[in-house]
């Protein structure tokens, strides 16, 4: 019984750190295309 709980919380543990990683993913994603775009942009600049 204990086994299950703690095999039903690691996974959760793990599904909470899988959704962080995919936002912080995310967002530096957006920031790369960001700073492509100021490059293309304004390429005397860089």
């Amino acid at each position: 019984m204990t086994t299950e709980v703690n095999i039903s919380e690691s996974l959760n543990s793990l599904l909470i750190q899988m959704r962080l990683l995919e936002f912080v993913l995310k967002s530096a994603r957006k920031r790369a295309i960001k700073i492509q775009y100021k490059v293309l942009t304004n390429p005397g600049k860089y």
